[in-house]
């Protein structure tokens, strides 16, 4: 029993060719890692072995793909493999985290002892416990990630297929996630994991360099430096006293006092769930605060940890009514659906550039991406507030932080400088 790939050729229609493997294996109770750059094939070698590609993401698939002997093209048993996209607010349909934990195992046909069971489990092996009932559309992108964790775990298939588990956690989560991972290899599960986190790949017991072809070994890659700081100019946001939080529910963060100059790149950071996301939207203006004082200065754009929601056309060049201020002349015709994690990045900062300087606040936006990635989204951002850009980044990247101009940390419902 094992996933055999063997002689495997993916080209999406209109593009060149996606990935290309010689040979690749999962074996029962192995925990493979998938590394390489931004846009080097390791989803869509995920989405064949869990049957997506050709099904749902039309294209040309050659060789041999199996599970377990099965040919998942013809589709694939949920009891064979589960797959977990890289997107959290895709992932979960769950309405609680209960919900999201319970329903795999309540499809399967378990008794709902059993189910509940299993997952209570998974929320405990992820920190999750006391979280049972708590709506998932309202939790941040660290946490609803867990949650999307604790759902496919909660199947016990004989293998997960997992992209980029780790992509939106604080370094507390990212090592609970770690070593969930591992219990469930030593429980026999097979795990293939697309990732580029060196904690995953360190504990993984083989890994693959994914790079338009397939080899063996872990990706080499440079280390940029991150930019220079900046002469800064006047307020552009002041923040006095702010309480903030959503209707019905107790406050979230308290007495939040805070500013932003222009041409300053100011960096958010704290854990997962402390309320970076909900201090980002009342600043976006999308959150009313429940007292205190805002004051902006420009014009506010606010991009989300998902950056394919701010595109409404299917090419980048659609959304531009101008020259780009960023290096994005490559993805310009491009459709936005067949973009890289990284692509998509500096293509939605491009478009939530566009209306000129102004304030931009931005949630994770160096989330799941490659080390050269990373360097190239935090150079943009550094680009746009020398142009006269007020930028604020809610973030866990210890790059986008070094290059910025001031921290605030954001964690027991308080904000302070970090």
């Amino acid at each position: 029993m094992t996933i055999r790939v063997e002689g495997l050729r993916v080209a999406y229609p209109g593009s060149g060719v996606a990935v290309e493997a010689r040979s690749l294996e999962v074996e029962p109770g192995e925990l493979v890692a998938l590394t390489g750059p931004n846009g080097g094939g390791k989803t869509t070698l995920l989405r064949v072995i869990a049957g997506l590609i050709p099904s749902f993401y039309p294209a040309r698939v050659e060789g041999v793909v199996e599970v377990d002997g099965h040919d998942p093209r013809l589709g694939v048993n949920p009891g064979l493999a589960v797959y977990m996209q890289p997107d959290p607010t895709v992932q979960v349909v769950g309405v609680t985290v209960l919900h999201e934990a319970s329903l795999c195992p309540m499809l399967q046909g378990l008794p709902r002892g059993e189910a509940l069971a299993r997952a209570a489990w998974a929320l405990q092996s992820l920190s999750l416990r006391g979280m049972e009932r708590e709506s998932t559309p309202l939790l941040s992108s660290g946490v609803l990630q867990r949650v999307a964790l604790a759902g496919v775990a909660s199947c016990r298939p004989r293998y997960l297929l997992l992209d980029e588990p780790t992509g939106h956690l604080d370094p507390w989560a990212g090592e609970v996630v770690r070593g969930l991972l591992r219990r469930l290899s030593s429980m026999g599960l097979g795990l293939l994991v697309a990732t580029h986190d060196w904690g995953l790949v360190r504990v993984s017991d083989r890994v693959y360099t994914v790079n338009r072809g397939v080899n063996t070994g872990a990706w080499s890659h440079p280390q940029p430096q991150p930019p220079h700081k900046r002469s800064l100019g006047e307020r552009m946001l002041e923040v006095d006293d702010l309480e903030v939080g959503y209707p019905g529910a107790p406050p979230i963060l308290r007495g939040v006092t805070l500013e932003a100059r222009q041409g300053e790149l100011v960096a958010l950071t704290g854990p997962n769930g402390g309320g970076k996301t909900t201090l980002l939207r009342a600043l976006a203006g999308l959150l009313k605060p429940l007292r205190g004082k805002l004051r902006a200065r420009a014009r506010r754009r606010y991009l989300p940890a998902n950056p394919l929601l701010v595109f409404s056309r299917p090419r980048l060049r659609d959304e531009l009514g101008e020259e780009p201020l960023l290096p994005v002349g490559h993805l310009l015709d491009k459709p936005v659906a067949t973009l890289s994690s990284g692509e998509l990045q500096l293509a939605a900062l491009a478009v939530v550039a566009s209306s000129g300087p102004g304030i931009l606040l931005l949630d994770e936006p160096t989330h799941a991406l490659d080390p050269v990635n990373r360097a190239n989204v935090t150079r943009a951002l550094a680009a746009l507030a020398e142009a006269g850009y007020t930028i604020i980044a809610a973030t866990h990247d210890p790059w986008l932080i070094k290059a910025s101009d001031r921290v605030y940390r954001v964690e027991g419902g308080m904000v302070a400088p970090a």
